[in-house]
């Protein structure tokens, strides 16, 4: 995502992850989540110190503007 931040608008991004989602929603359902051995585990970024200095100041949207965003997006329905 913070990759995509740094040529696509905040909005655009999140209607990628958006997108993701309901394609994974839509793939559980077809498949089933034993199928796949799918569990919602959550998930975490690993970086390098030289990373983490890059990556911490990536753009002017922080996770948890972004967070507030989609949970908006996903309220109305979006």
């Amino acid at each position: 995502m913070l990759d995509d931040l740094s040529h696509a608008s905040e909005d655009e991004v999140l209607a990628v992850v958006e997108k993701r989602w309901r394609g994974l929603q839509r793939l559980r359902e077809l498949a089933g989540d034993e199928n796949m051995d799918f569990k919602m585990l959550g998930g975490y970024e690993m970086f390098t110190n030289e990373e983490e200095l890059f990556f911490g100041n990536a753009g002017t949207a922080s996770p948890n503007s972004m967070k507030n965003r989609e949970n908006n997006r996903l309220d109305r329905g979006l």
